[in-house]
């Protein structure tokens, strides 16, 4: 009798403690009841059912503590303030250099739901753009002006997520709205900041500790039309192979591809027209998009570098795109060296990459917002080549000041033989929370 009155003690105490101070308590809780046992105060079918009567304890408190729920296990926020100076520099006469100072926002939610599902939603800064009160598909800064004006908050992702398959050999997900990218293609196919539309799917095998294959699917919406039956869409597969053959090196490899239905209906009048460089007739896109994208990269640790803790990575990577919906000016690329991983305190990052876009390789209106050469006015996007330079630096764990510098030109000049050669320094300032 006292063994049972000591029992509904101890599950109330520990159900009390573990909603109040979450898993770090969960864990101390089965410490404390494995003592128990050791101490002869309770049996191991005891400890089971005080186990089973905690987590039941724990479900119930946690829905009065927090007010959610009961089917909602955990809630989570995060985000980041980006502090940017933006300089677009040239000398070709008649050009105006910008100097803009910028920032981006992002405040996001997520709610982990019983059996295995998932609700999230980030709010961003979001600048009108051409009179779309949706913002820059591919951005999410700010600029400073207009008189201290109050600035544009957008939805840059509302998603539902479910996660059924995970075991230690197989993981597997699906989602639907506007979500993280599924693929790890890099800004020479999507900017950062792109959050598509649509659906998702995601699987992955671990072959052994060594090796995970992972299977990327996406099928995106990129405009509905009222007055046309040609709604324009993305579909999109991705393989990729990360590989761990010890503990100095590692390396990683990808194929897929994307193809968009519809292209033509994706106009200059029909979708944010932001970024330039595909060839057009009369705002209309003259060839289809379907592209074959590889890419590869091997890194190889230090066990020290000066001035870095922990191991010191060393990576080189390379990227290949050819678009078999465009006869000519079809194929890019990308490779180059990265010294370092920044993002925790007392780490830093060098990389050099050098980039070329042929003005079909890509659709202009995904890839990187950062990149371009000018027209004779500057433009982001394809049809251009150059190398980019990145430094970054993390004196904290939510800190990290970065520099890139882009030192670019037009691969076919608009008009023919104008000087198209320029350069765009970014610094930013990067607070996580």
């Amino acid at each position: 009798m006292k063994n049972k009155i000591l029992t509904k003690k101890i599950t109330g105490t520990l159900a009390l403690t573990m909603a109040i101070w979450g898993t770090a308590s969960a864990q101390s809780s089965d410490a404390l009841i494995d003592k128990l046992v050791e101490k002869g105060i309770l049996s191991i079918k005891e400890a089971n059912d005080l186990r089973e009567e905690a987590d039941k304890g724990f479900t119930q408190a946690y829905s009065v503590k927090s007010g959610m729920p009961e089917w909602v296990s955990t809630l989570r926020f995060n985000g980041d303030f980006r502090a940017r100076y933006d300089g677009i520099y040239s000398d070709i006469p008649g050009v105006v250099e910008r100097h803009r100072a910028r920032f981006r926002l992002r405040f996001g939610a997520t709610a982990l739901l019983s059996d295995d599902f998932e609700v999230g939603l980030r709010l961003a800064s979001a600048a009108n753009t051409g009179g779309d009160t949706g913002g820059d598909p591919i951005s999410t800064n700010e600029t400073l002006g207009n008189n201290g004006n109050r600035k544009a908050i957008g939805i840059d992702m509302a998603y539902a997520k479910w996660s059924p398959i995970n075991t230690p050999e197989w993981t597997g997900s699906f989602a639907f709205g506007k979500f993280e990218n599924p693929f790890s293609f890099s800004e020479m196919v999507f900017d950062n900041d792109y959050t598509p539309e649509g659906l998702s799917e995601q699987i992955g095998y671990r072959f052994n500790d060594q090796q995970f294959l992972k299977l990327n699917l996406g099928q995106f919406v990129l405009d509905e039309l009222g007055s046309s039956h040609k709604d324009a869409y993305m579909m999109g597969a991705q393989v990729r192979l990360d590989s761990t053959w010890n503990p100095k090196w590692q390396s990683t490899a990808s194929i897929g591809g994307l193809s968009i239905l519809n292209p033509k209906s994706l106009t200059t009048t029909a979708v944010p027209d932001i970024n330039k460089g595909n060839t057009r007739t009369a705002g209309v896109l003259d060839n289809d998009y379907n592209l074959v994208i590889a890419d590869a990269a091997v890194v190889y640790n230090l066990d020290s570098f000066p001035f870095y803790e922990g191991m010191f990575p060393i990576k080189f990577g390379g990227e290949y795109i050819h678009n078999f919906g465009a006869s000519r000016k079809n194929r890019a690329f990308g490779l180059g060296p990265t010294f370092g991983k920044a993002g925790k305190k007392g780490t830093w990052e060098f990389s050099v990459k050098y980039k070329e876009l042929q003005a079909d390789s890509v659709y202009e209106e995904t890839v990187d917002s950062d990149y371009g050469a000018f027209y004779p006015a500057y433009g982001s996007g394809v049809n251009a080549r150059g190398p980019v330079y990145r430094l970054s630096y993390s004196p904290r764990d939510f800190l990290t000041f970065s520099a890139m510098y882009a030192d670019t030109e037009l691969i076919d000049e608009v008009p023919s033989g104008a000087k198209s050669d320029g350069s765009r320094l970014i610094v930013d300032a990067v607070f996580k929370f």
